[in-house]
């Protein structure tokens, strides 16, 4: 099978499966056994891989707080600042945001806490008098995402995280598509949290963080137990998983820029092929501004869940985010778009990334092309 589906997860790099192995061979002590050598050296480990984690994004190492995954993070920040008090505060995000975000802010919501969210143009983009309207909205709480897991749309957010943090708005971002993709700089950004997960880089599954600024107060934490990082997230640290995610990171590190170009490069390769075989295309998100490796197509005239079907033990991509996939309801980032009902069953994602090769996306792009051209996959008549 011809893997394109790096949106949802990656394969695990071989050098973090290296870096992972004698952890779960040897060096299996609890990072909180004070009392012997096994412990000991979990602990630096763990430090090590913080280190890491928070070269890739310029935050200090203490600011890095290890969680299961990036949804556990965007629960960790909604809830852990607007959860005391949430019929006295209010918050504001987009229309686009992960469920992980959404679903949260809307309990809370039915808690009291007054949302408003932000509706994004055609190509994904917030409007950019957004942070123009902070003033009248005056929230207490702003999430809104680097970049979007279904379209790929980079948002520009360092105008709307400035004028927040000069009316002392704490903010949130969940970077967890961007990371190891596009350059991140929590200080620049000016984000005072930012969710982050290793299997989207190649590292396990499993493991994630929560970068808090330094500068943030008044945070109550989901977990309660050990008192485990800084007490802010209870729980024995998964030390295996945790050292892969610092090895995922220093890779990403230090391919950043090339893996940038050649991911890009992929991309534009796949999309040249498939559009030579089925050339009734438009893409979905902005068509610049974007993360590398990410296609959102609209295959015209086509059933994606068809297509996806018949090409489900040759090729992986997906008709949807894979925290949906398994759902009948239309994507809400595609009808957020303004997409049409038959254009958004006609959508696909394609995720590319470094570990991927030219000859498999040229035979991915040409099958997935031949197969859209067969009457088996084009929507029935009631539907167009």
């Amino acid at each position: 099978m011809i893997y394109l589906d790096n949106n949802a997860t990656t394969a695990l790099d071989p050098e973090v499966l290296e870096a992972m192995l004698p952890v779960l061979k040897t060096h299996y002590g609890n990072a909180s056994s004070a009392s012997h050598s096994l412990g000991w050296f979990a602990a630096e480990l763990v430090q090590i891989a913080r280190e890491q984690i928070a070269a890739l994004i310029n935050a200090s190492p203490e600011e890095i707080i290890f969680t299961s995954g990036a949804t556990e993070s965007n629960n960790m920040a909604i809830k852990g600042f607007l959860s005391k008090d949430p019929a006295l505060l209010s918050a504001l995000t987009s229309n686009i945001e992960h469920r992980s975000v959404l679903e949260p802010l809307n309990y809370l919501h039915s808690e009291g806490l007054e949302l408003n969210l932000a509706k994004v143009n055609s190509d994904g983009l917030l409007d950019n008098s957004l942070q123009d309207q902070l003033e009248e909205l005056n929230p207490n709480f702003i999430s809104l995402m680097l970049a979007n897991n279904e379209i790929g749309t980079i948002q520009d957010l360092k105008l709307i995280f400035d004028r927040a943090k000069a009316m002392r708005i704490v903010t949130h971002s969940d970077a967890t598509q961007a990371l190891g993709k596009i350059s991140i700089d929590v200080k620049k950004l000016g984000a005072d949290m930012m969710s982050i997960s290793a299997h989207k880089i190649h590292g396990p599954t499993g493991i994630g963080a929560l970068y808090i600024s330094k500068g943030l107060n008044d945070f109550a934490p989901l977990l309660h137990g050990g008192g485990q990082e800084q007490g802010l997230r209870s729980g024995t640290l998964n030390v295996a998983g945790i050292v892969g995610f610092g090895k995922a990171c220093e890779v990403a590190n230090k391919l950043l820029k090339n893996n940038s170009n050649q991911t890009k490069e992929l991309t534009e390769l796949f999309l040249k092929t498939l559009k030579e075989t089925y050339p009734d295309i438009e893409i979905n998100g902005h068509p610049e501004k974007r993360i590398p490796g990410n296609l959102n197509l609209i295959l015209k005239g086509t059933d994606s869940a068809k297509l996806s079907a018949s090409l489900s033990t040759k090729i992986a991509f997906s008709t949807s985010s894979s925290c949906q996939s398994d759902s009948s309801k239309p994507s809400h980032v595609l009808r957020a778009l303004g997409l049409s009902a038959k254009d958004k069953k006609s959508s696909i994602r394609i995720g590319l990334s470094r570990l991927n090769s030219i000859q498999e996306v040229i035979e991915a792009a040409k099958l997935l092309g031949q197969e859209a051209n067969k009457s088996e996959a084009k929507l029935s008549r009631n539907e167009t």
